[in-house]
């Protein structure tokens, strides 16, 4: 059994005009694992890549150990995916929907289904196609959470929740991830929850991975630093789009010269997951 939920080796894809990678990235088996980055940054691109929506031009992929192209059922049988392209409205009703998605997943928990849509605020009876975009969301939430999936793979889960539709998809993530063989990979622009519940974090520009590495040690690896002095040391750059005098200090690329500078430095402020994201990509704050 590996011990990784998904491994890609310089896996490229081009999507009309963009080019997604070269990718290189492991994502271990347990926890949260976050995906952000800027508009247009290649998040969907590289969660439908990982669900085997689609060919790639080079490089390998394995889901659970499988490749997701080969082997498309049964690592399909394995993940859940909840994405933007919603399209369940032939269905008629939300209970039809259910009915027909359950009858694939021999581990598809009834009782589960009957709590989420209680939590969820969902009428089996509602037509599909008369539902807001949150609702439509919480939908495909009660199919990705009914489930026992190993993944749970989550594009952009939050669009359309409101706050309470927001507190059940928490819930459900870290109830999921009690069990150390499951994993979510969420990818979103809701940086702050990000930062409050995921295990690892990747930041995405320009269709690469710029920076992987655990939540927990972001707080303590970059830093904003004010300082009228120019410092010329390894790991400290000018902070995008701030005033002179703001840098940038990254101390995994910092030498010993560099650490005893930042000593001798007042008011070093670590940053929060936004400001990495907009210090490692240009992007915009709304991005």
């Amino acid at each position: 059994m590996t011990d990784m939920a998904m491994s890609l080796t310089e896996v490229t894809r081009r999507v009309g005009g963009f080019r997604l990678g070269p990718i290189t990235l492991d994502i271990p088996r347990g926890g949260i694992f976050g995906l952000c980055g800027p508009n247009g940054a290649g998040k969907t691109t590289l969660m439908d890549t990982m669900m085997g929506f689609g060919p790639i031009h080079s490089g390998r992929i394995a889901v659970l150990g499988r490749d997701p192209l080969r082997e498309e059922v049964a690592v399909k049988q394995r993940v859940a995916y909840v994405g933007p392209d919603f399209a369940w409205d032939a269905w008629g009703t939300v209970g039809k929907a259910l009915r027909f998605v359950a009858g694939f997943y021999p581990d598809w928990q009834k009782a589960r289904e009957a709590r989420l849509l209680e939590d969820l605020a969902l009428d089996r009876d509602a037509k599909i196609a008369t539902l807001s975009t949150g609702q439509k969301t919480r939908l495909q939430l009660v199919m990705a959470f009914s489930r026992e999936a190993e993944i749970l793979l989550l594009d952009e889960p939050t669009l359309g929740l409101d706050v309470a539709g927001r507190r059940v998809l928490n819930q459900e993530c870290l109830a999921a991830v009690r069990n150390p063989m499951r994993t979510v990979v969420v990818s979103t622009h809701d940086l702050a929850e990000l930062e409050r519940f995921a295990d690892t974090v990747a930041i995405l520009a320009a269709g690469r991975v710029v920076l992987v590495d655990e939540m927990a040690a972001l707080a303590e690896r970059f830093f904003r630093v004010f300082s009228a002095t120019v410092p010329s040391y390894a790991g400290i750059t000018a902070m995008p789009g701030e005033a002179a005098g703001t840098w940038l200090v990254d101390r995994a690329g910092l030498d010993a010269t560099g650490r005893d500078w930042l000593l001798r430095q007042d008011g070093a402020v670590p940053l929060s997951l936004e400001d990495i994201l907009l210090a490692m990509t240009g992007a915009e704050a709304s991005a």
